[in-house]
């Protein structure tokens, strides 16, 4: 056999191919299970209106109408609650807060006057005018504590149908004068930080339970879970329609920035713990202590041996009158 001849040149390269179709997606793998969750937080506290006056709202006139001489201030309370549930008796500045809209009734009607939150000189508290830190006065131009229908003896304080505030006696205008008129009542529905858990069924004198202000509190707390013994500052403040027993009730006195002791309701006014609590809680002479109570028709007064009504100074046996 001959040699092998020499190797051709190669020849040149083909066409490259088309590329295949992809392939079916495979199938989704499962979930992994989901990891613990975290222990759950505290639940957060229960809301409890504002302390100030500041959502004051307005719930309405009464249809009813009623002279000075409804009862005392929780009848009024009572009597807006009757109409408008949760409401009370407006007083001057949480119904100018409001900014109502709502047309005032022709006779116009009753509300309470308002106080400032401190006194320049005593009597001039009052205030026909509006402010968060004003509260609600309770002694004058309120037709005694809303007791009396007398058009003399009394003066009284209503909203006039022009919407501005009125204070009245026998002699002012406009007629007819003083609280032996008909009118509805101003009622407010805005929302306390306080309020009136009830009246004590033990009734203790002034030397209370042996323990001073602690046992006192303890009382309410004992009849009515987290309760303490109200000042008179927060009781006004809560605007209970829970009438007063006969025997009146111990409470304790409120004082403003100044020192001095107060008988309204504003928001900036705090407990007094010295003077007029039967020595802290711990006297019940009748003679050298004097005394603080709520009396039946709503309104706080001290007491003395010389000083009236019922039984006198520390002596006397009342519920006490406990807040929440």
């Amino acid at each position: 056999m001959g040699a092998m001849g020499l190797i051709g040149p190669m020849g040149p390269a083909g066409a490259t191919g088309t590329n295949g179709t992809n392939g079916a997606p495979g199938t989704p793998g499962t979930n992994g299970t989901n990891g613990n969750p975290g222990p759950q937080g505290p639940a957060g506290p229960a809301g409890n209106g504002a302390y100030s006056e500041d959502i004051a709202a307005f719930a309405g006139f009464t249809a009813a109408t009623t002279n000075g001489a409804a009862g005392g201030r929780d009848a009024m309370h009572a009597r807006c609650a009757a109409e408008f549930a949760g409401s009370h008796l407006c007083h001057i500045s949480e119904y100018q807060l409001t900014n109502s809209p709502t047309t005032v009734p022709a006779t116009g009607a009753w509300i309470d006057p308002s106080i400032m939150a401190y006194a320049l000189s005593a009597g001039s508290d009052l205030t026909f005018d509006s402010a968060p830190a004003f509260g609600r006065e309770a002694f004058n131009y309120t037709c005694a504590s809303w007791t009396s229908s007398s058009n003399t003896s009394f003066q009284t304080t209503f909203l006039r149908p022009d919407g501005r505030v009125q204070s009245a006696s026998s002699s002012t205008a406009p007629t007819p004068p003083a609280c032996d008129v008909q009118r509805p009542l101003a009622c407010c529905n805005g929302a306390p930080k306080t309020s009136v858990a009830g009246f004590t069924t033990v009734t203790p004198d002034g030397a209370g339970f042996g323990t001073g202000r602690p046992g006192m509190h303890a009382a309410c707390a004992a009849q009515f879970t987290g309760s303490h013994m109200c000042h008179i500052a927060e009781y006004l403040r809560a605007g209970s329609p829970v009438s007063v027993p006969a025997s009146g009730a111990w409470i304790d006195p409120s004082l403003n920035e100044r020192n001095e002791i107060v008988f309204g309701g504003s928001p900036r006014f705090g407990r007094m713990t010295q003077q007029y609590t039967c020595s802290g809680w711990t006297n019940n002479s009748g003679t050298s202590y004097q005394a603080t109570f709520l009396d039946v028709d709503g309104s706080a007064h001290t007491q003395t041996s010389s000083s009236a009504p019922l039984q006198i100074g520390c002596a006397a046996q009342r519920p006490i009158v406990c807040c929440r």
